[in-house]
């Protein structure tokens, strides 16, 4: 499996995992999904590195794993506030 596809399966696990999380705030299937997207993170972190690095100039790679780094950090921040959202929304939805 090439690092494209590998980076197209760890977001599409990333985000499944987040959906059910969201969707389906029920006990042992939000741990399945927080499983899920686990994996899904762990893939991307894998993945990421080498990617950037492969199509980038040398000179350029400290300031690139710098801006990477922080952007999803960032992402993450946003993502787990709008997830919390959504979560909220759905168990109103549901109930």
């Amino acid at each position: 499996m090439g690092k494209k596809h590998s980076l197209l399966w760890a977001l599409s696990l990333t985000g499944l995992g987040l959906l059910g999380q969201a969707a389906l705030p029920f006990g042992n299937l939000t741990l399945g999904f927080s499983i899920i997207f686990g994996i899904g993170q762990a893939m991307l972190a894998v993945v990421t590195l080498p990617l950037l690095m492969e199509m980038s100039l040398p000179e350029y790679r400290t300031q690139l794993f710098s801006l990477n780094f922080s952007i999803s950090m960032a992402a993450q921040v946003l993502g787990s506030l709008v997830a919390e959202k959504l979560r909220i929304f759905f168990r109103l939805i549901l109930s």
